[in-house]
């Protein structure tokens, strides 16, 4: 799951962002290295076998750290072609 949200997030930031097209290479190359970063992340994670840090911890880390770009972008987009009108 949560590479499948990573491969969407690389690709709009790059189309949607940058304001250029989809582009192969790029797609391709994104999804190699957001899978292969997934994989390595999961072998550190079970080869520690000691997790220090609570997960729900670490989840509302994670809720804070979409909710606080969200919360200022909506205020006050930034002037790139994803935040335009239409």
């Amino acid at each position: 799951m949560e590479r499948r949200l990573a491969i969407a997030a690389v690709f709009y930031t790059y189309t949607g962002a940058l304001g250029t097209g989809p582009i192969l290479w790029a797609y391709i190359t994104s999804f190699v290295l957001v899978v292969a970063g997934g994989q390595w992340l999961h072998l550190q994670v079970m080869l520690s076998r000691q997790i220090t840090v609570p997960p729900a911890v670490v989840s509302v880390l994670g809720l804070l750290a979409l909710l606080v770009p969200y919360a200022i972008w909506t205020a006050t987009p930034p002037d790139l072609p994803v935040f335009q009108p239409g």
